[in-house]
């Protein structure tokens, strides 16, 4: 952390804190070597603590205001650590879970028959290329023809130029036409 960043957070609790206070936190904050980046959050998290403190001599007997501050801060620090490392263990998990979900990608053998599959069907005229997605996500041939307005022979058609193109490239696609 640069010596400007800290001048400017303790400039910032400057008038809302005694100057004591705000390097007793930095104090805190450095023994617990927190990762500088973090800094501006947990002095705002010590601050708030530190403003709403009040001292009781009383229930304080012999101990300093100083020494209660301290214990204070440091189980608020501890608190906060455990708080971060709970948070990135749920993204370590997040991105483990993010990494299953996404499809593999082709074995490098199956890459140039999938390019080239690629290639065909964007090839294809738009509407052909809009049955070939349908049919990719399961949908039957009427819930094409419903969805795109067209008759069912329409569809039927399509697929056949489709298979057609498809089989003259060497791929066996094995549309069912009564589908």
């Amino acid at each position: 952390m640069s010596n400007k960043h800290v001048k400017e957070i303790f400039r910032q609790y400057s008038g809302a804190l005694e100057s004591w206070q705000i390097r007793l936190a930095f104090g805190r904050i450095k023994r617990f070597k927190l990762p500088p980046h973090t800094w501006d959050d947990v002095m705002q998290d010590l601050a708030i603590l530190l403003w709403s403190f009040e001292f009781d001599p009383e229930k304080a007997g012999e101990t300093k205001v100083e020494t209660i501050l301290t214990r204070m801060m440091d189980n608020h620090i501890r608190m906060l650590r455990r708080c971060y490392a709970r948070h990135q263990t749920m993204l370590e998990r997040l991105e483990e879970m993010l990494k299953m979900s996404q499809p593999e990608p082709p074995i490098p053998d199956d890459l140039a028959a999938y390019t080239e599959l690629h290639e065909t069907i964007a090839s294809l005229p738009v509407f052909q290329q809009e049955v070939c997605k349908a049919l990719m996500h399961g949908d039957s041939i009427q819930a094409i023809a419903d969805n795109t307005g067209r008759a069912r022979g329409t569809i039927q058609f399509h697929m056949q130029c489709i298979g057609q193109v498809l089989t003259d490239k060497g791929f066996d696609m094995g549309f069912e036409q009564g589908a």
